[in-house]
């Protein structure tokens, strides 16, 4: 079993006050227009339960390219529902040709 060591700790408190006085900033400052957009990795999932609990009212957005695996299709499924998440869409030719020019 992993200890964890009391520094980890404290900077892990200290990550997560940091994180939720933004939050507040950023609620004090633009009320229910923030928005939030989502890769769907690791980090974002952490910070959309973030936001979801301190700013409950945020949009929160992602793309599907049409070229995003099944695992990740499924989680924005989940999501949608739980975390009023928005997906953009955009034309297949549209993102066919911007891979195409990199």
């Amino acid at each position: 079993m992993y200890a964890v060591k009391n520094d980890d700790t404290v900077r892990y408190h200290t990550l997560i006050a940091d994180t939720s006085e933004l939050f507040d900033r950023s609620y004090a400052k633009h009320g229910g227009k923030a928005l939030y957009m989502s890769s769907m990795g690791l980090e974002s999932m952490v910070l959309m339960y973030m936001i979801r609990r301190n700013i409950p009212d945020t949009t929160m957005v992602t793309i599907d390219t049409g070229r995003l695996p099944k695992e990740t299709l499924d989680l924005i499924s989940l999501m949608q529902n739980d975390y009023n998440l928005k997906v953009i869409r955009p034309d297949d030719r549209d993102v066919d040709d911007y891979v195409q020019t990199k």
